[in-house]
């Protein structure tokens, strides 16, 4: 997102611009796995700047990608956010209500989850889906709730 014409090459200047106009143009701000030094803490800093609600996603501790978001979060600058129902309700939105049966596939990735979390990349290969595949599956389990990830980061069943 920028305000810059589409066809304009990325330049290192242009990217604290860009920050700032994603925090201006969102109702609330969530981060997911931001290190230090990341653009994304540009963006957190501008929506706190513009007093918009700023969220993040916390990951395992230690690991490098999530320092920055984690860090957010341990300094109160951030909330912690562990769901989709806990940002609808922020933003006073209710997830529709429509019952949908899981497919085969989703069915084999629940029941493969029941006994513990697993990595997503173990988790393919022991259901012999590509990568991409088990990807689209997972997508539609979190949205739906079913699944989310566990403090290491691995997929788990809830």
């Amino acid at each position: 997102m920028s305000e810059f014409p589409p066809q304009a090459p990325a330049q290192r200047w242009t990217f604290a611009q860009r920050d700032s106009t994603i925090a201006a143009l969102g109702e609330a701000t969530v981060l997911v796995e931001a290190p230090v030094g990341s653009g994304a803490l540009i963006t957190a800093t501008e929506a706190r700047r513009l007093r918009r609600p700023l969220y993040a996603v916390p990951g395992p501790i230690g690991a490098a990608a999530s320092a920055g978001t984690n860090d957010l979060i341990a300094v109160g600058a951030a909330r912690a956010l562990t769901g989709a129902p806990m940002l609808l309700a922020a933003l006073g939105l209710r997830a529709a209500q429509r019952a949908e049966a899981d497919s085969d596939d989703d069915a084999r990735v629940l029941d493969a989850l029941a006994g513990s979390p697993s990595d997503p990349d173990a988790l393919a290969r022991q259901l012999g889906l590509s990568t991409t595949a088990l990807a689209a599956i997972v997508a539609r389990l979190v949205i739906r709730g079913r699944i989310g990830t566990a403090a290491d980061g691995r997929l788990a069943r809830r």
